[in-house]
């Protein structure tokens, strides 16, 4: 009978020769739990962020070697969805969250909900901007009103290692608690049912206003993120992106989607 390994017992090398085939089985699970949670069952965000965590998250100091890392891969440029946005430009800010996901409005029985998307179309079409891997992981995607920042590393570890993903912690980082609880953005607040609205000071009748409900936006905000990471990823990684490409779903319709808002800044910002 096999002992359990004594605390402190040696471990055995790791055969370089296994890694490709590691990197492949990895991808390949990757694009499963996406599957899974572009037919609707966005809780796979949870499975997403663990496998991206065993992917990218690469920490020597406590013996974490990244997947990426261990094949030789972390010297590839990754897509970035802010910096392709942008076209290159670091003066222009996307927002939210440096273009990665898009609003929707749906009608839900008598009410409307806000739903937000990965921004899967954003490669298609036009040229595609690359970043450093360390810069792609590192680089701030949400600055908001209170000086808090998050990067695609830390949305990535909050999930996995916290809420839901490896590991349900009883405590949550700040940041990520913020976003994952509150209101999603700001965003639409209400839809007026009918016809147009020509003049400024016209009088609406309330019977055509509709309240967004906000209830689960943020939660709906950090999943749809985290899908969006997992397709920078694959675009950069899967061997055969064109077959990851076509099993795409459409862009998500509802009532007056927007994708994003743009604006220039004096200085640089973070989002690549």
């Amino acid at each position: 009978m096999m002992q359990p390994p004594r605390p402190g017992a040696p471990k055995r090398v790791r055969a370089q020769e296994e890694i490709p085939q590691l990197m492949a089985d990895h991808l390949k699970v990757l694009q499963s739990h996406c599957r899974h949670f572009d037919e609707g069952e966005d809780f796979y965000a949870a499975e997403i962020a663990v496998n991206l965590r065993t992917l990218l998250w690469h920490n020597p100091q406590r013996d974490s070697h990244s997947l990426l890392n261990q094949a030789g891969l972390d010297i590839l440029e990754f897509f970035d969805t802010a910096k392709t946005l942008a076209e290159g430009n670091p003066y222009i800010g996307t927002y939210p969250a440096g273009g990665l996901i898009y609003e929707t409005l749906i009608q839900e029985s008598d009410q409307v909900v806000k739903r937000w998307n990965a921004h899967f179309a954003v490669f298609f079409g036009r040229e595609v901007f690359r970043s450093s891997f360390d810069r792609w992981w590192s680089a701030a995607l949400i600055d908001d009103e209170k000086g808090n920042s998050i990067s695609r590393q830390q949305m990535v570890k909050s999930i996995a290692d916290q809420d839901r993903g490896a590991h349900v912690s009883t405590k949550i980082d700040h940041v990520y608690y913020e976003l994952s609880r509150g209101p999603g953005f700001t965003g639409h607040t209400m839809v007026i049912q009918g016809d147009a609205v020509n003049i400024a000071d016209e009088d609406i009748d309330p019977a055509r206003i509709t309240h967004v409900n906000p209830d689960g936006a943020g939660l709906r905000v950090v999943r749809a993120l985290v899908r969006q990471i997992a397709h920078e990823v694959l675009m950069t990684l899967h061997p055969q992106v064109d077959q990851y490409v076509a099993a795409l779903p459409p862009m998500a319709e509802g009532i007056n989607p927007i994708s994003f808002f743009q604006g220039m800044f004096p200085e640089p910002i973070g989002q690549f």
